[in-house]
């Protein structure tokens, strides 16, 4: 079990149709540098030294945050005709995977590779909190400055199988060297099925 500090941005857009046009970009919300306090569980074993088994579980309070949303008339982000920056400093992050491999050593002792097959998942709670209107177009937008009432969220997941190389190099245990160390590297690629739930409490 682990402790820490984190930070994570999120960028979301969308088009103005489902062909990807009128205009390619009309609505963009960003979050950046979001703040959280971290608790991470992680376990590994293994079955006579080859056959390994790997998970961990991560919950982040997040503490701080910023969130932009804007909005376009132009492609490619221009004719910006409202745009409001928030807080963000409320809501969580969890994150899950599981993953299982066969090791190999190359009769060495001090060096593992093992190829991993796994399943994750992705969870954000996001929210936006303390609007402030910095481009405007009032009466189609709330007039510049702070506005009242906005208590937004946007809900992710992303979930789905990775395949992946785990790195792992011991050192020897005949060393003189201590404390005992174990320095990995670990490499993924994900196929990710993503999904997201949003509440704009001031839009009609």
């Amino acid at each position: 079990m682990s402790t820490g500090y984190r930070v994570d941005d999120l960028d979301w857009n969308i088009a103005g149709d489902i062909n990807g046009n009128n205009p390619n970009i009309i609505s963009e919300l960003t979050w950046n540098d979001l703040e959280s306090f971290q608790l991470k569980v992680v376990g590994k074993t293994t079955f006579h030294q080859l056959f390994m088994l790997r998970g961990s579980l991560v919950y982040s309070w997040i503490l701080n945050g910023e969130n932009q949303d804007s909005d376009f008339l132009g492609d490619d982000r221009t004719l910006e005709f409202s745009r409001s920056n928030n807080n963000s400093d409320e809501g969580n992050i969890r994150d899950a995977s599981f993953g299982t491999g066969w090791q190999f050593s190359f009769g060495r002792t001090d060096f593992v590779m093992a190829p991993v097959i796994g399943y994750s998942y992705h969870e954000q709670n996001l929210t936006m909190t303390d609007g402030n209107q910095t481009v405007a177009n009032p009466p189609v937008t709330p007039d510049f400055g702070p506005f009242s009432g906005l208590d937004s969220t946007y809900e992710t997941e992303w979930k789905g199988p990775f395949i992946g190389l785990d790195f792992t190099f011991r050192r020897d245990e005949k060393s003189k060297i201590k404390p005992d160390m174990e320095t990995f590297l670990r490499l993924e690629y994900h196929l990710v099925d993503f999904y997201a739930e949003a509440d704009w409490n001031l839009r009609t």
